[in-house]
């Protein structure tokens, strides 16, 4: 079984690409010339204000050692769930009072003893004698605190990290802990309102319920499941480090104050998911097509299904927590109550492991929807560019099938198909029929990688560029590369964006 918790880039500046050098200035450095302790107060300060204005913002894009757990230590982790007890509120209170404990009584020698000797202290060896008699070597002495803290950050840290996950300290860091406290505090007395940003949705009710958030979040929350009436993320554990931005599929999410969150829900065109009709559903039948590719039919129990062509469906594959995944409807028949749909085992997909190694068929299955309004087709259009790009051809099965045998439709439609081998086509000859139906209908496939294919090669932006685009509307479906490249090469051609219609595959 594939992992829940995936290893994803949490790196997005350059600050964060060598933060953590930092760390080892400080941690090293600071053996020899204690001094370089007293930045860490510098970190303190800046930390806690931070966290006043956006809670624990500091850990997600400025900590030196977030940015070692994010771009080292991760690499070496067996990113393994976080246990509870390291979740749990006495490992809070307990690295929190040590923590207090292990500073104060470093502050008191640094002030009362005439000089801090090269013997053993609790992690590592001073490799030179303090004399604190007087400011400087005070100075030394404190600073000499703060290193030795940060060789107990690292060793506990690093060893955490690699038995279980690379922000598992973080989960108690007793700077995090003093920022959830100024956060609170935040909130209470109205200093943040303004200034805090935090996960949020365009609207919860386009989200897909994937759980891809919760699966490259370091710190393991649920933001999914935990979204407010006003599709904001409000977990104070949340270090907001944009990595579930970065990896929405659905693109829904962006680091936003309450009232510009308010103004994007209210922005956003919604409509056709403020109703996700759930079904019951028995697999009907399961075609394996080859063998990373599954056909799949369901029968539907006892409700009624509006489907409209270029819609997908969300199929329930797991519950505790609950996770769905979005599939393009590639074939519906009403009167048979039969919906179809076809997946793509991806190479480590968490989802499509469960589709193909435990549903079976006769199992019965929540589905939601149909969804989705980018591929319902403008039937006013004079041209229509279908553009598919390998399993991102199946909203277009039923698309073409409506098309062609719509008596009012009199649009031209070119469908071009790109694949990077010949025997990746897949439903060729469904589409060779369809297509052949009218005379104003016209199909590409393009194969990208294969020198035997006698047909057109290259990719789908190989045909595109060749086109002419006036009074053309376009609806691609396909892997984020195509789509991409397709979008980039449509703004080098001045094509109008709001007559490209995406979806991701």
């Amino acid at each position: 079984m594939v992992k829940y918790n995936i290893k994803a880039n949490r790196i997005f500046t350059k600050w964060r690409k060598i933060a953590w050098l930092g760390t080892f200035v400080i941690a090293v450095g600071g053996l020899f010339e204690p001094l370089l302790g007293l930045f860490v107060v510098a970190i303190i300060v800046g930390l806690m204000v931070m966290s006043f204005l956006r809670g624990r913002y500091w850990c997600g894009n400025i900590c030196m050692h977030g940015s070692f757990y994010d771009l080292i230590l991760i690499k070496f982790s067996r990113n393994e769930k976080i246990p509870n007890f390291l979740r749990s509120n006495f490992m809070v209170v307990f690295f929190l009072a040590f923590f207090m404990f292990n500073m104060g009584r470093g502050m008191i020698n640094a002030f009362t003893a005439e000089s801090l000797l090269r013997p053993r202290t609790l992690f590592v060896f001073r490799l030179i004698e303090i004399d604190v008699t007087d400011t400087v070597g005070v100075l030394r002495g404190v600073g000499f605190v703060f290193v030795n803290t940060y060789w107990m950050v690292l060793v506990i840290s690093v060893c955490l990290g690699l038995i279980f996950t690379s922000r598992a300290w973080c989960q108690f860091c007793p700077m995090g802990t003093f920022q959830r406290l100024s956060y609170r505090l935040s909130k209470i007395i109205g200093t943040s309102k303004k200034t805090d940003v935090m996960v949020s949705a365009k609207s919860k009710l386009l989200c897909h319920s994937c759980a891809k958030c919760t699966r490259v979040c370091p710190m393991q929350l649920h933001p999914y499941l935990e979204f407010d009436s006003n599709s904001q993320l409000k977990s104070d554990k949340c270090i907001k480090c944009k990595t579930c931005i970065k990896n929405c599929p659905a693109h829904i999410l962006s680091l936003q104050n309450e009232e510009n969150a308010t103004k994007i829900t209210q922005q956003t065109e919604h409509s056709y998911a403020l109703k996700k009709p759930e079904h019951r559903a028995n697999i009907e039948k399961i075609n394996k097509i080859d063998k990373n590719i599954l056909e799949i039919a369901f029968k539907i129990k006892n409700s009624t299904v509006d489907f409209i062509p270029g819609q997908f469906i969300l199929v329930n594959i797991k519950n505790n927590p609950k996770m769905n995944r979005a599939y393009s409807i590639s074939g519906f028949e009403k009167e048979k109550d039969l919906l179809r749909v076809t997946v793509k085992k991806a190479p480590g997909g968490y989802g499509s492991d469960i589709v193909f190694n435990s549903l079976k068929e006769g199992d019965e299955v929540i589905l939601e929807g149909p969804l989705g309004h980018e591929l319902t087709v403008d039937k006013t259009s004079k041209n229509i560019l279908l553009v598919a790009g390998g399993i991102g051809v199946t909203p277009f099965i039923p698309i073409l099938e409506d098309l062609s045998t719509d008596v009012g439709f009199n649009g031209n439609v070119h469908f071009i198909y790109g694949v990077n081998k010949e025997n990746e086509l897949l439903y060729l000859d469904d589409i060779k029929s369809l297509t052949n139906r009218r005379d104003n209908f016209k199909f590409t496939p393009v194969v990208a990688f294969d020198d035997n294919y006698k047909g057109e090669k290259g990719f789908v932006t190989t045909v595109i560029e060749k086109l002419s685009l006036s009074d053309t509307k376009i609806y691609m479906c396909g892997p984020k590369p195509m789509v991409d490249s397709s979008e980039k090469l449509l703004g080098k051609m001045n094509f109008d964006r709001r007559n490209l219609f995406v979806e991701s595959a």
